[in-house]
């Protein structure tokens, strides 16, 4: 299988690793097929949601720590293609960290998705969500 210079293939390597090299490029749609199911099975969503549930409430010390653990949060959520519902109201969110000038934490915001958003969760503390698979019929067109 070719290598990019510098791209880690291991994982689809895993996948291929019983076919002969000549029938790799064929299989590579059904691998990576695969690797996606793997990767939004039930129960990696279980996991990120355990791992959320015991986040509810808590706070790090600097913006910088509140701010990596949120893009962690929004990476994972990425990659098992689920968004976040606010536990208490069920509106959808995109969750964020900002640093306004007087709040040396930080402060994480859920905000709302639809057209004319607002801030529906603004706090010191990360919220109380549930993530959901997202919608197949809405668009996932990047922002």
């Amino acid at each position: 299988m070719p290598r990019e210079s510098g791209l880690d293939t291991s994982a689809v390597d895993i996948i291929l690793q019983d076919l002969p090299e000549s029938q790799w490029e064929e299989s590579a749609p059904s691998a990576l097929d695969r690797l996606l199911a793997r990767l939004q099975s039930r129960e990696l969503r279980d996991q990120f949601q355990t791992i959320l549930d015991r986040l509810v409430g808590h706070s790090y010390d600097t913006y910088q720590e509140n701010a990596s653990i949120i893009a962690k949060i929004n990476t994972v959520a990425k990659a098992l293609n689920v968004v976040f519902k606010l536990r208490d109201t069920g509106e959808e969110v995109r969750v964020r960290c900002v640093n306004p000038a007087r709040s040396k934490r930080g402060s994480i915001q859920g905000r709302s998705t639809g057209g004319g958003q607002k801030t529906l969760f603004s706090g010191s503390s990360i919220p109380a969500l549930k993530i959901c698979p997202l919608d197949s019929q809405r668009s996932t067109k990047p922002r």
